[in-house]
């Protein structure tokens, strides 16, 4: 009986997996430090692969572009402040995203000033948007206005109250996420849904 050996691929493909892994982690690591030494506008895709030793096709390989990279950044704390909307939110998620906020506040003002704050506010609001979608299902009600324009609303007002805290400190995270939850759930119920 002869003896079936497994694919060399498939270790290879674990292997590559790891590379992926590893050399993706290096470009978002790269980013963050330029981020915070030259902000946002002050970067492009050639800093960044100049700056983490890669080709301009393997930066490519893996974002479409610097706005793209961004957002993989915010996928940790983009949806738990998405869910804000929903009246069953994970309330002790929102408060851990809150907390990294103002852990990460080095960074914060870059994040949702100039150009980034676009790409944020447009990421944040396409998933409020799947969410209020949702709830537009649930109740069967139809809102006063686009669920574009209700999701737009609520990722300015979020966004607006993180920078403001940011600023101003001296409130702690847990009210902080608080009020998220309920001007965000306010602002759905406010137009119909």
């Amino acid at each position: 009986m002869e003896q079936v050996q497994k694919p060399a691929a498939s270790g290879q493909k674990h292997k590559s997996d790891r590379r992926f892994a590893r050399t993706q982690d290096d470009l978002l690591t790269t980013f963050r430090d330029l981020v915070l030494s030259r902000g946002y506008d002050g970067i492009t895709v050639s800093d960044i692969v100049e700056r983490a030793n890669v080709g301009r096709s393997t930066f490519y390989e893996h974002f479409e572009n610097k706005d793209d990279l961004f957002r993989h950044s915010l996928r940790s704390v983009v949806p738990a402040l998405a869910d804000a909307v929903c009246e069953d939110c994970d309330r002790a998620r929102l408060d851990m995203v809150v907390r990294h906020f103002w852990d990460r506040r080095d960074i914060v003002p870059t994040m949702t000033g100039g150009s980034a704050r676009v790409v944020m506010i447009g990421y944040l609001a396409e998933e409020i948007e799947t969410r209020l979608a949702r709830r537009r299902r649930q109740t069967k009600r139809a809102p006063a206005l686009p669920l574009h324009l209700i999701a737009a609303q609520i990722a300015e007002a979020q966004c607006g109250l993180l920078t403001a805290w940011i600023a101003s400190q001296g409130v702690p995270a847990e009210r902080v996420a608080e009020a998220l939850a309920a001007s965000s759930q306010a602002i759905a119920t406010a137009s119909g849904l």
